[in-house]
């Protein structure tokens, strides 16, 4: 596992997600049902479905993590990375293990991970009114650099806007 990474000064693992390990997350595991996603897991959630993790997670420039609780899974982190950018492409967690501390766990660990692959900065989008998403990125130190304005399709509602954030990363 991805353990023993160095630390990001800015983001602190609260104790509950230090409980749960995180773990590499293969393509054969790669599901948005492994972690109990669908398209109402969230205001601004796409439907994710088997066939586009696992094939996202067959490129070199694509690697997931996931947490785990008695082998049952409760979240999930993709990630990209080319040269010295990375982004995260989705961060979820089932709705039974939220408020846990969860993402924060797999954010720190995300965070880790590109750090010391080389990423000078980590990207984001999210939605404009994921209040709960804004303050554990606000948390983490990223700070918003752009703005797709109405970027988010609602089945009810106007569209929200997809804020951009970013975060600088020290050289491990």
């Amino acid at each position: 596992p991805e353990q023993g990474l160095a630390r990001h000064p800015r983001l602190r693992d609260p104790p509950s997600a230090r409980l749960l390990p995180i773990l590499p997350l293969a393509p054969a595991a790669a599901s948005a049902g492994s972690v109990g996603l669908s398209a109402g897991a969230g205001p601004a959630a796409p439907a994710w479905d088997a066939p586009p993790f696992r094939g996202l997670l067959t490129l070199p420039t694509v690697r997931g993590l996931r947490a785990a609780q008695g082998g049952e899974p409760a979240g999930l982190v993709l990630l990209q990375q080319a040269a010295d950018e990375a982004e995260i492409l989705t961060i979820a967690v089932r709705p039974g293990f939220r408020r846990l501390g969860i993402a924060r766990g797999l954010l720190a660990d995300a965070i880790r991970a590109v750090a010391t692959s080389g990423a000078a900065r980590l990207l984001l989008e999210v939605a404009s009114d994921n209040a709960p998403a804004l303050a554990l990125y606000a948390g983490a130190g990223f700070e918003t650099v752009g703005c797709r304005t109405r970027y988010y399709r609602r089945p009810a509602g106007p569209p929200a806007d997809a804020l951009i954030m970013a975060l600088p990363l020290s050289p491990p």
